[in-house]
């Protein structure tokens, strides 16, 4: 049965197209086709959100003495259009106490202007001298000179000089340098044009000189063909070189210089790079965002940048880092710490130098240090998260070198000895001044008292402040700094020392203390609501009286009161006896006093002898009891009978007080009595 099927299978099929022939129908087979239909959509933007912000850990920022620390805020960005849509998050770190505001973030465009209408076509190098500006012209080469508003002056010719290929120029507003590319040759010419010498470059191995800048002490030039910038004497001596291609920089053009940093042109990607003096990278910001896409030369007046651009015949002005470390910081691009979807964590630093304003402290300012974070999308969305926190207050002091003495006699006095003492911190800042005895190693010392020191220069004989192991005041008054680079608040201390008439040979060592502290201390008895009153200093009682004078307790030998001739009868001692020496009791007690921190001790002194007169031993009329003996709390060992004061009444006497009554009478300079010492009389 299946092969008779098989066999006529055929003979079915003819039948039945001759039926749908004959019948008149058919099937008609027919191709299908798909067609795409385009559409679209558009996803609305979401500007990122920057989350909380953090500074420095949360805790009062603190900066260091003579230099700058690195202080960090933190967040984290959201974006929902996704991490990589964010196009820059930047931070601005400042003191929002200031009265100015932070200007002056490097690279932002100010504005152009064009060089075409005065012929200029092909502007490559450019220099100025903070008053003028000129632009050399590769191609006709000529120098054209404008208002630094870009108001056409004139032109020179430099190409009769030889210099056919010129890219760079510089000034030092005294005379013109022009460096040729070719022939590796830097042209010196008057500020008129006229042409004066040149020099090469090539035997340094500058053979492709392209952009030159100084600072009136060097030259910088850069070379294009091996990224390097070059460094000269101003006579064109090499002095060393630096690689610009390890920062990214690997088309440099045109170089300036402030004198304190330099800027470095690269042609290729549009961006400035910036370097310390020998070369170390800083930073970069780029030109083309301003729609200079040929940047060739560069210069600065110190305030602001002018870039060249050979394609588009234009000079570009855009803003300096004029920040005042003071109270402002910009850090630039943020760096990335961690990226996921949607969220990116950035640290944004910032070196902050010890000038910066103090806001917590005895020397605070108001307000607090602020961080504002911006985020930046592709689509310019953006948003800003902030937060502050206080910056304590550094009262830190450089001093410039040791103390030496040299050779002195016995019973002799050093030359003065000076050293600086200079402010590196934040706040205005007076000194506190301490010694130790000075020792052979062999057993054998010299007293600390036997140093003075002065802001003075001329201690002539033996003036000054006498050096004590107690640690005191010296209202010296350096104000805070505001510089970074140069030292402005410093100021001289000078040294002297005597001595003693009896003393071991050798070569004696020791160590003083100078130490920075608050400016404008009120001490004990600098203020009438310390008069008469007393206090403790280093263990010591001193009495203050009514005219801001210290006096000690009367002397003691031994745990008791001691008694002291005023000197010799034989002549007259310039009415005092102060400073006379060994041969004076009284007084030379109170010179070689040290106590309570002070050596300057003096034995008090009488104008005239009358009572309630103008004597400051007078002073002591506060001790009367109105009875016999009189022993104030604060001197139990004060004696009825006289104490000396300084003054002579004759070759033969001098003036005393008596305790009790305050009577002031004139007694022969060989009687014993007893001593008081007075301070600031």
């Amino acid at each position: 049965m299946p092969e008779k099927l098989g066999k006529s299978i055929p003979w079915l099929i003819i039948m039945v197209i001759f039926m749908m022939t004959v019948f008149g129908i058919w099937i008609v087979w027919q191709e299908v086709k798909a067609s795409a239909i385009q559409h679209s959509v558009t996803v609305s933007n979401v500007a990122p959100t920057v989350g909380m912000v953090t500074l420095d850990g949360g805790t009062a920022i603190t900066v260091v003495g003579n230099n700058y620390t690195t202080i960090s805020g933190t967040t984290t960005v959201t974006d929902t259009n996704g991490w990589n849509d964010l196009s820059t998050t930047t931070a601005l770190l400042y003191w929002n106490g200031a009265a100015t505001s932070c200007f002056g973030i490097e690279g932002n465009y100010v504005t152009r202007w064009d060089t075409t209408g005065n012929g200029n076509g092909d502007p490559t190098g450019i220099t100025t001298d903070g008053n003028y500006i000129w632009v050399v012209d590769y191609v006709d080469d000529a120098v054209y000179k404008y208002e630094m508003n870009g108001s056409y002056i004139s032109s020179s010719s430099i190409g009769g000089s030889e210099n056919n290929d010129c890219y760079g120029i510089t000034t030092d507003g005294n005379y013109i340098w022009a460096a040729d590319c070719v022939d590796a040759e830097v042209y010196k010419y008057e500020m008129d044009g006229t042409y004066i010498s040149s020099w090469d470059t090539a035997g340094s191995g500058n053979a492709d000189a392209m952009g030159i800048t100084t600072d009136g002490n060097h030259f910088w030039i850069t070379d294009q063909g091996d990224n390097e910038v070059y460094k000269y004497e101003m006579d064109g001596t090499y002095v060393s070189s630096w690689d610009t291609a390890g920062s990214g920089n690997n088309d440099c053009y045109g170089i300036t210089t402030d004198g304190n940093y330099i800027w470095v042109i690269d042609n290729e990607d549009g961006d400035v790079y910036k370097h310390e003096m020998d070369g170390t990278y800083i930073s970069l910001w780029d030109t083309t965002g301003s729609g200079n896409g040929w940047p060739i030369g560069i210069t600065t007046d110190g305030s602001y940048f002018w870039v060249t651009d050979e394609g588009a015949a234009e000079v570009y002005q855009h803003e300096m880092d004029t920040r005042n470390p003071n109270w402002c910081y910009y850090t630039g691009n943020c760096t990335v710490d961690s990226t996921t979807s949607g969220s990116i964590n950035y640290t944004c630093s910032a070196e902050v130098w010890f000038v910066a304003e103090p806001t917590l402290g005895t020397s605070s300012q108001p307000g607090e240090w602020q961080i504002d974070i911006k985020a930046v999308d592709a689509s310019n969305a953006s948003d800003t998260g902030t937060t502050s926190q206080d910056l304590n207050t550094l009262y830190y002091l450089d001093v410039s070198s040791s103390i030496d003495y040299s050779l002195v006699a016995l019973s002799g006095t050093s030359s003065e000895q000076e050293i600086n003492a200079t402010n590196a911190g934040n706040a205005p800042i007076d000194l506190e001044l301490s010694g130790e005895d000075m020792d052979d190693g062999a057993g054998h010392t010299i007293s600390v008292i036997q140093q003075k020191y002065s802001s003075n220069s001329s201690m002539g004989d033996w003036q000054g402040t006498h050096l004590t192991t107690i640690e005191m005041y010296y209202d010296l008054n350096l104000p805070k700094p505001t510089e970074t680079t140069t030292v402005n608040s410093t100021s001289a201390l000078y040294w002297m020392m005597k001595i003693p008439s009896v003393q071991y040979s050798g070569t004696y060592t020791g160590t003083n203390t100078i130490t920075a502290c608050e400016d404008n201390q009120t001490f004990f008895c600098e203020s009438a609501s310390d008069y008469n009153s007393t206090t403790t200093i280093g263990g010591d009682i001193v009495y203050c009286g009514t005219s801001s004078q210290i006096y000690t307790p009367t002397a003691i030998v031994g745990g008791s009161a001691t008694e002291y001739t005023w000197g010799p009868t034989t002549d007259e001692q310039d009415n005092s006896c102060l400073a006379k020496g060994t041969s004076y009791p009284a007084c030379n007690y109170c010179d070689n006093l040290s106590y309570a921190g002070w050596a300057d001790w003096e034995l008090p002194s009488c104008v005239s002898g009358a009572q309630n007169s103008n004597c400051n031993l007078y002073q002591f009329g506060i001790d009367a009891c109105g009875s016999y003996p009189c022993t104030p709390s604060w001197d139990t060992n004060a004696q009825f009978p006289s104490y000396w004061s300084s003054t002579e009444l004759s070759q033969n006497s001098a003036w005393v007080v008596v305790f009790g009554d305050g009577n002031v009478l004139g007694i022969n300079k060989t009687n014993f009595n007893y001593v008081r010492c007075v301070r600031g009389q």
